[in-house]
């Protein structure tokens, strides 16, 4: 992973993020409200992203994992650092709330769905699982650590592979090592 490349990267969309907070300073300028905390959050902004791309690295090619990790660190900090002019003005007190706030309203998992359908999902997979190991036990037979679904979208059929092994005794790995594997295949399948 190219981490200098995704942190240069960083660090101009952070310059760009400061330079975008000039909007609602001028709005809070007209309107005569605080401007402390959109200087303090652009200086911020400005300073960390400045701070990441001083220098242009050496190596600059990104590949398909480093473009997911900068995508995914970019929602991260542009919602880490767009929270704090609310949280310094004092208009969401609570920097949890802040970072979660969209159009005025905190979002989570239970505004999409009900609770109740949120425990259906989670508990059926639970139920799924221990009718397996009660059919393997039923049957004296070794249950399987691991469960593989495959979907082929060209012949539109599933595929089903188990793993009785503990995936990573068997394969001296760790979980991360299982990750980047996995995405190697899937970034290997997608490519041909």
């Amino acid at each position: 992973m190219n981490t200098r490349m995704i942190g240069f990267l960083l660090g101009r969309i952070l310059m760009v993020e400061a330079g975008l907070l000039a909007l609602p300073l001028l709005t809070a300028l007209l309107y005569g409200e605080p401007l402390m905390p959109w200087l303090a959050t652009m200086l911020v902004l400005a300073a960390i992203g400045g701070a990441l791309s001083l220098r242009k690295p050496e190596r600059t090619a990104l590949y398909a994992k480093d473009g997911f990790a900068a995508v995914a660190l970019v929602w991260l900090l542009m919602s880490a650092f767009g929270a704090l002019p609310f949280v310094l003005s004092g208009d969401i007190p609570n920097y949890i709330d802040a970072f979660f706030e969209k159009e005025g309203n905190l979002y989570t998992t239970s505004e999409l769905f009900s609770e109740e359908e949120i425990d259906d999902f989670f508990d059926c997979g639970v139920e799924d699982i221990e009718n397996i190991i009660d059919i393997c036990k039923a049957y004296d037979v070794k249950c399987p650590h691991e469960f593989r679904l495959t979907y082929n979208v060209i012949s539109k059929s599933f595929d089903s592979n188990y793993n009785y092994d503990n995936v990573t005794e068997a394969l001296d790995k760790d979980v991360l090592e299982l990750v980047e594997d996995w995405f190697n295949e899937c970034n290997k399948s997608i490519s041909e």
